[in-house]
């Protein structure tokens, strides 16, 4: 059984008319309230990102949908999970061994000219970039750019939510369509990370975008999504003082990295890495220190 799930263009269809019919946004609180979930794990139920399996029922379930019809659930490799009798959703949550979405990805050069070429028969011959980023905007709410729709259709490397709603698009899955390179396990944090400043800069950004009206403010939203999706409480002073650039705890910091769609590989510095720092850092002052003493004892020779 799948730990998470993700809408299929044809499920996404299914959802916007059934919502319409409601009366509802795609971000209403009344469906949020139905569903026990969030406007920010809404928004990324329309750009076709995988969401907790329960939650993804609610969604559906909330709209009297069943929701075998609305799910793409991605073919796992056989044998990564050993499900047992006592096993549940929530272990294979916490599982290090978890199979997920790389944080960016790149098209496999036929599906590049294929996504082209449909695009181009679909829209506009001169506007079909624009065209494509008007209807995922609409039917995924994708809040990327249309260059970086053109760029992507050009075989460049982007981050895997944006490749994502392309191909639901096109009706192709992400595992076919993109390199297989870049689907691996990802590896267990240490015990301690740091984010990157152009992280931080980034996932400040995400984050208020993603909880612009939550009543307590972005912080507390982000904490309760993180709960709420992958079982990890951390404080809102915690989340602070990470997002200011101080070092926190591996599996915290990990689990920002998750919801933002990141690799912690990526987007940290680890201890490890401050270590080797450190020590190029002493290497070069005890060589610039025997320079200077060299030089002292070959001037009091020379006197």
């Amino acid at each position: 059984m799948a730990v998470s799930l993700q809408a299929s263009l044809e499920g996404i269809h299914i959802i916007d008319s059934a919502r319409k019919v409601r009366g509802w946004t795609k971000t209403a609180q009344s469906w949020c309230d139905a569903a026990q979930t969030s406007p920010a794990t809404l928004k990324r139920f329309w750009r076709g990102e995988s969401i907790r399996r329960e939650t993804f029922i609610l969604i559906c379930e909330a709209l009297g949908l069943s929701w075998q019809d609305i799910a793409q659930e991605a073919e796992l490799p056989e044998g990564l999970f050993e499900e047992t009798e006592n096993s549940t959703d929530d272990d294979f949550i916490n599982d290090e061994n978890e199979y997920v979405l790389p944080a960016y990805l790149t098209l496999k050069r036929q599906y590049c000219t294929e996504f082209h070429q449909r695009a181009i028969s679909h829209f506009q011959p001169d506007s079909y970039v624009s065209d494509l980023w008007k209807v995922l905007k609409e039917e995924q709410a994708y809040d990327s750019s249309k260059e970086t729709i053109a760029r992507i259709l050009n075989g460049s490397r982007a981050r895997a939510r944006n490749i994502t709603a392309i191909c639901n698009f096109f009706g192709v899955k992400v595992e076919e369509a993109c390199l297989e390179t870049a689907f691996i396990s990802p590896l267990s944090p240490p015990s301690f990370l740091t984010l990157l400043p152009e992280y931080r800069k980034q996932f400040k950004e995400l984050a208020r975008f993603d909880f612009e009206n939550h009543s307590n403010g972005y912080l507390s939203g982000l904490r309760k999504e993180i709960l709420n999706e992958q079982n990890i409480d951390i404080s809102t002073d915690t989340i602070a003082r990470i997002l200011d650039g101080k070092r926190g705890r591996g599996r915290n910091v990990d689990a920002f990295c998750r919801y933002f769609g990141l690799s912690w590989v990526e987007a940290c510095v680890t201890a490890e890495r401050f270590l080797e720092v450190t020590e190029l850092v002493a290497q070069i002052r005890s060589r610039v220190k025997f320079a200077f003493a060299y030089s002292d004892r070959s001037t009091s020779s020379r006197q």
